[in-house]
């Protein structure tokens, strides 16, 4: 089931991979702004908490610095999986050096 940024509503639930932390965790959606132009794109403000984040408003995933955060837990897992893959690539290309 696709869910976009842009159809979230306050007090749904955003998953959350930390990528420093190498945590799993879900919180609630506290705000989120009607859908705004910026770089041509089409965005939406979501606030987690005391945090604020822009994402693309027709994206189900979204990447900060530190965190990858997802409106469902399908779209968290592929990435998941996605960034494993690429590091056992990462590893066998390490261990052939």
């Amino acid at each position: 089931m696709k869910t976009d940024f842009i159809n979230c509503k306050v007090g749904d639930t955003i998953y959350i991979y930390d990528r420093f932390a190498i945590t799993l965790s879900e919180d609630k959606i506290t705000n989120i702004s009607k859908p705004y132009d910026r770089y041509d794109k089409s965005v939406v403000d979501i606030t987690i908490g005391d945090l604020t984040y822009i994402f693309t408003a027709d994206a189900e995933i979204g990447f900060t610095s530190s965190r990858v955060i997802a409106t469902n837990k399908t779209s968290l897992k592929k990435e998941l999986q996605s960034l494993s893959d690429k590091l056992d690539c990462i590893i066998s290309t390490i261990e052939s050096i």
